[in-house]
């Protein structure tokens, strides 16, 4: 099977790629064709649209994606792996903090919220939150509160960083 075949069979529209029964064939400029087998692509998740909508700026999109997959490395993570003695919230220092802590049950999440005007973090667990944010997500007025929610856990998030790595705690207000 040549490329021109593969390409119209995979339905690629990329004149120097194209891709066949998971194999992605690209041509060089000295015409040697190379080939890679990529993996099996997941089915989507119900919170994609949430993540990568089109309003939503990438570095916004790329930390909130990193928060839903539980990629960001936490505190209660570096506990687990001996990489630190204090798993406590660097942000109200009430709890150990987590993903589900940082970005629901967190005074200063809660309160960040309600200086941006948002009513997002009104549930006590992720998977609520995210479920809710999904319905309404589908809705008309769904793009902005899905740019919305992405900049508030990005804002929180480079807040715990900051904190975490030496520079002054801010208010929620002043973060906003």
């Amino acid at each position: 099977m040549g490329l021109e075949e593969t390409s119209q069979t995979a339905g690629c529209d990329s004149p120097w790629m194209q891709e066949h029964n998971g194999t992605v064939f690209w041509d060089s400029k000295a015409m040697d064709v190379y080939s890679v087998r990529l993996r099996n692509r997941a089915p989507k998740v119900l919170w994609y649209k949430l993540v990568w909508d089109r309003n939503c700026p990438p570095r916004f999109s790329l930390i909130v994606w990193l928060i839903m997959r539980k990629a960001i490395v936490t505190r209660d993570k570096l506990l687990k792996w001996g990489k630190t003695r204090d798993a406590s919230c660097p942000l109200c220092g009430l709890a150990v903090e987590n993903r589900d802590h940082l970005f629901v049950q967190c005074l200063f999440s809660r309160r960040l919220a309600a200086a941006m005007k948002c009513n997002l973090l009104l549930h006590t667990d992720w998977d609520t939150m995210v479920n809710s944010m999904i319905i309404v997500g589908n809705t008309r007025a769904g793009e902005w509160h899905a740019l919305v929610w992405c900049m508030l856990l990005t804002f929180i998030w480079k807040e715990r960083c900051g904190v975490t790595h030496g520079s002054p705690c801010r208010t929620p207000e002043q973060v906003a």
